[in-house]
């Protein structure tokens, strides 16, 4: 039994969750990296930078809010760093997690902290730094 008006989350009209589609589609977004990036080796020899940000527009123009998760594998992202304001061109969609019952649910873990969109940059992506935080 699920009563959603008691117990969904109300999100404001331009919250980056209802830009977000189910699966992935090329997508420019600007935004301020919110947490600190965390770079780890990944498959294939690459290396892995991830962290959320906070979301500031889309597509070049539609104002938006929220956090969103960003995972890229662009070897060049390793010197970005909290509170630089960043422009992603990578693939946005919903996070997705295993299905599995009790099971770790990656998706409901990013929804608990309010994170509700991911975007992937891979090759062909990028992620440049707009403007470098100074503190």
């Amino acid at each position: 039994f699920h009563i959603p008006f008691l117990f969904d989350t109300v999100l404001p009209a331009n919250h980056i969750k209802n830009f977000t589609p189910i699966e992935p589609t090329e997508t420019y977004i600007t935004a301020k990296i919110a947490s600190d990036p965390v770079v780890q080796e990944a498959s294939y020899n690459r290396q892995k930078t991830a962290f959320t940000a906070e979301a500031v527009s889309i597509h070049n123009d539609i104002s938006v809010c929220g956090l969103v998760n960003v995972v890229s594998y662009d070897d060049r992202d390793t010197g970005l760093e909290y509170g630089d304001y960043i422009l992603i061109k990578g693939e946005l969609s919903k996070p997705y997690g295993l299905k599995n019952p009790g099971c770790f649910d990656y998706d409901i873990y990013l929804a608990r902290q309010g994170v509700y969109s991911s975007v992937t940059v891979n090759k062909g992506y990028f992620i440049s730094i707009v403007n470098k935080n100074e503190s």
